[in-house]
Parts: C-alpha cells; structure tokens; sequence
C-alpha cells in the first residue's frame, strides 16, 4: 500500500511482483541513472508525501487509551 500511494504521487515506480524479473529492474534503474531531472522530480515528490513526527502524533493520539489499562 505505501508504494502505491508513493507512485500515485509520482514519486516512485511501481512494478507489480509478477512483473518483476530482474531484466525489467535492471533497465528501470538504468533509466531512471539516465534522468536525473527525474529523479529530483521523484525525490521532491516524495518529500511532500513525508510526515515528520507522525510516530509522536500517533502516540499522542493514542496515549489516552494507554493509560489506566492495568
């Protein structure tokens, strides 16, 4: 699920596990070593879809529940 949502963002290639063979990987990267523009596009794409602290989110969301269970 996480790399579709990074593909959906343009920000990764997705490659569905019955058409992976390592021929297929192989000329992806090349392309991809080819294109740099690509790449900062991709890595730009993929720093919009970061959430700092999301784990400290999560536990802050979550801590009420944490408490008192014993």
């Amino acid at each position: 699920h996480n790399a579709a949502v990074l593909a959906d963002a343009g920000a990764a290639e997705l490659i569905q596990q019955n058409d992976l063979t390592a021929s297929v990987l192989a000329r992806r990267l090349r392309a991809l070593g080819a294109d740099r523009g690509q790449l900062l596009d991709m890595a730009r794409k993929a720093r919009a879809q970061a959430r700092p602290h999301a784990a400290e989110r999560v536990l802050e969301l979550c801590a009420p529940w944490l408490e008192d269970t014993e």
